[in-house]
């Protein structure tokens, strides 16, 4: 019995060996094996596709549509580190490349970046761009208001009062730029009728002295800026009407100031002669107080005049003049009286010589 089970395992021992060496080796999984599985490709590496572009492109627009826009209110100004982040986004976008998929989405988000920051800047800008605007339209409503044009040209005024009511509803309404618009038209019309005022002060004064036929060319030209001012005005070309009364304005001056000079000229020439008639009549010496008032306000129109304040200059002149007048005939009184008394004083002294004679001829009989 325990022969027959030793053989058994020796027969189950040799079975076990046979099929060891008939089973094949499993496969070699080492590196000596070629590896079959296909690489996957970097989908940003690849060339940017049409839809891409027009992202970027899309991207772009806006950033550039952000950007003009708080560049319009301001914002540079009034925010100057969030303009400068925001610009170095744009930038990034500006330079970023565009050869491949991956560097046209980088360059789009850096555009949508700057328009979201462009944006907030917007956002902020608002209120203190609108502050700024009607500080402005206050002080030239102010200004014009100061010239006394309400009462030279009511009605122009009252469209003044008109714009700026609408450039108020207009930012009650959030109507950024169309109130930004109106805010600058009053602007430019209050600014225009100030203007106007100043003209109005200058054409009196050049009519009321007659300065206008010292410089006749610029008068006729002012007249037709003024008249031309005036259409535009009306017709809401306040740009235009801005040009012409700073034409106007300017060659009222130029009249004016050529007017004053060669007034003050004639003037002078005028009190200059009375003060050398005054002294060929020894005014100097026969009524010497009186001559050198006179003379003092003469002297202070020559100073004027080498000052070039001739409008004060001719008030010092025409003083000297009729005070230089009054010393001549004060001077012809003294004289006058002067040649009376001696005359008279040689009437008594022919009287007294015949008186003598008459009494000579009496005590010697005759």
């Amino acid at each position: 019995m325990k022969k027959k089970m030793t053989i058994s395992i020796l027969l189950g021992l040799a079975v076990l060996l046979a099929a060891c060496k008939t089973t094949p080796k499993p496969a070699d999984t080492g590196a000596n094996l070629t590896d079959t599985t296909p690489t996957v490709q970097d989908p940003n590496a690849a060339p940017p596709d049409s839809a891409a572009l027009s992202s970027l492109e899309d991207a772009k627009n806006k950033a550039e549509n952000a950007r003009k826009q708080a560049l319009y209110l301001e914002g540079q100004n009034y925010f100057p580190q969030d303009w400068s982040s925001a610009e170095s986004l744009y930038q990034a976008g500006e330079q970023g490349g565009r050869s491949t998929l991956g560097e046209v989405k980088a360059a789009a988000a850096q555009y949508n970046a700057a328009a979201a920051a462009y944006d907030d800047i917007t956002r902020k800008a608002i209120p203190l761009y609108a502050q700024a605007r009607e500080d402005e339209i206050n002080a030239a409503r102010t200004a014009a208001i100061r010239s006394g044009i309400a009462d030279i040209s009511p009605d122009r005024f009252a469209m003044a009062e008109d714009t700026r009511q609408a450039a108020y509803d207009l930012y009650e309404r959030e109507d950024y730029y169309s109130a930004a618009e109106a805010a600058y038209a009053a602007i430019d019309q209050y600014q225009v009728l100030k203007t106007a005022a100043g003209i109005y002060e200058i054409w009196d004064e050049i009519d009321v002295f007659d300065l206008a036929k010292y410089d006749s060319v610029n008068y006729a030209q002012a007249e037709a800026a003024a008249v031309q001012a005036v259409a535009d005005y009306d017709s809401g070309n306040t740009a235009k009407a801005k040009i012409g009364a700073n034409e106007t304005l300017n060659r009222l001056n130029m009249v004016r100031a050529a007017g004053w000079e060669a007034f003050a000229g004639e003037r002078r020439r005028a009190a200059n002669t009375e003060r050398q008639a005054a002294l060929d009549l020894k005014a100097n010496v026969a009524v010497r107080n009186e001559f050198n008032a006179a003379l003092a306000v003469y002297n202070q129109g020559e100073s004027a005049f080498g000052s070039r304040r001739y409008s004060d200059a001719v008030q010092y002149y025409n003083q000297s003049e009729s005070m230089f007048i009054l010393t001549k005939n004060s001077a012809i009184e003294k004289r006058r009286v002067a040649e009376e008394a001696i005359r008279r004083a040689e009437e008594k002294t022919a009287e007294s010589d015949a008186a003598a004679q008459n009494a000579e001829k009496i005590i010697g009989g005759e």
